[in-house]
């Protein structure tokens, strides 16, 4: 599974980095200031009402691709969907 490869890679990276916890879910708990760029743009982006499709053609980008930076921007929010992900997002200041 490719979202599963983009798991194992986000935390080999964070654990290289110096993190010392990786929750269950495969995401690095407390990594949510280290979203990228493009995790906070998607998010952004629900923010603002776009759906993945819209951001897709937005940004650039496949449609898959805006769906796996969502999916993973919840995860490293900590946030059980999109709309949860926003608001903790907000509340981080990590959008406005």
């Amino acid at each position: 599974m490719w979202v599963g490869n983009l798991f194992l890679q986000e935390g080999l990276r964070a654990v290289s980095g110096g993190a010392v916890s990786i929750s269950t879910r495969g995401a690095v708990k407390g990594q949510a200031r280290n979203l990228t760029q493009r995790e906070i743009d998607v998010i952004r982006y629900a923010a603002d009402g776009l759906d993945a499709r819209a951001t897709a053609q937005e940004i650039g980008t496949s449609l898959q691709a805006v769906k796996n930076s969502r999916y993973i921007a919840t995860i490293k929010l900590g946030a059980d969907n999109v709309p949860q992900a926003v608001a903790m997002a907000m509340r981080r200041g990590l959008i406005q």
